[in-house]
């Protein structure tokens, strides 16, 4: 959402609060957000001043509450991180294809959540911390061609579930921070040629894994703390990617 703040911020966007324009459904769902303890962003360029963000992190949202966004067709943040909505829910999400920035940490989101996300295609960002994904659920982001960062930081991935990264051509920011990638892993990010920051905290690679990163001239910065990494091969990355900064 620090987009949205910052717009807000300039007052390009503003909070919804009941007093902004638009039908009566509009500033139902507004109202019953904000109650929530969520916070609603409106376009204050459009005439009618759409409603383009909803931040509902840490707040009671259920599943029941995602069913209220359909009156939102330009909505295009969306941010649920700790909060209750299960797999079930994100069925809600199917029809907001203008979606393009999709925050689903701590929740309880598995495989059977993420198969619900395959038609938005608009999405650009797609952060899914600490949820119940699988190899198998990444499947599920084959056709969201215009992702371009992805985090899945404490995951259930394996090295086996990054193959279905490989159309993700647009994809700049990956986090695959504390999962289990090994130096096999890294030999599937080597086809993302539009990467730019690459994140391997806590993962299981090794000097010789880094070898596949050599070619990356895009990457801007790698990090690799807690891994298995010595120093001598993140000198040795460094000096093959001059201008990325490596942390280790």
């Amino acid at each position: 959402m620090l987009a949205f703040a910052l717009l807000l911020t300039c007052g390009i966007i503003s909070p919804g609060n009941g007093s902004q324009g638009g039908d009566a459904a509009k500033e139902k769902v507004i109202a019953a957000l904000e109650k929530l303890g969520g916070k609603v962003f409106q376009d204050e360029v459009s005439p009618d001043k759409p409603v383009i963000g909803v931040d509902l992190d840490e707040t009671r949202a259920t599943d029941d509450d995602l069913a209220r966004l359909e009156v939102f067709p330009h909505l295009q943040s969306l941010s649920l991180d700790h909060t209750r909505v299960t797999d079930a829910g994100l069925v809600h999400l199917e029809r907001v294809t203008s979606l393009t920035d999709l925050d689903l940490d701590e929740t309880t989101l598995t495989d059977a959540g993420l198969a619900h996300l395959k038609g938005l295609v608009n999405l650009r960002k797609l952060t899914l911390t600490r949820t119940g994904v699988t190899d198998a659920g990444l499947a599920h982001l084959k056709g969201l061609k215009r992702l371009e960062t992805l985090c899945l930081i404490g995951t259930k991935i394996t090295d086996a579930g990054l193959v279905h990264l490989k159309g993700l051509s647009r994809l700049e920011w990956l986090f695959l921070d504390d999962n289990p990638i090994t130096d096999a892993g890294l030999a599937q990010v080597k086809g993302l040629a539009s990467l730019e920051f690459l994140m391997l905290n806590k993962t299981e690679v090794t000097d010789a894994g880094l070898k596949y990163l050599e070619g990356m001239t895009n990457l801007e910065l790698v990090s690799l703390h807690h891994t298995r990494v010595t120093d001598a091969g993140a000198d040795r990355l460094q000096k093959a990617l001059p201008k990325a900064t490596i942390y280790h």
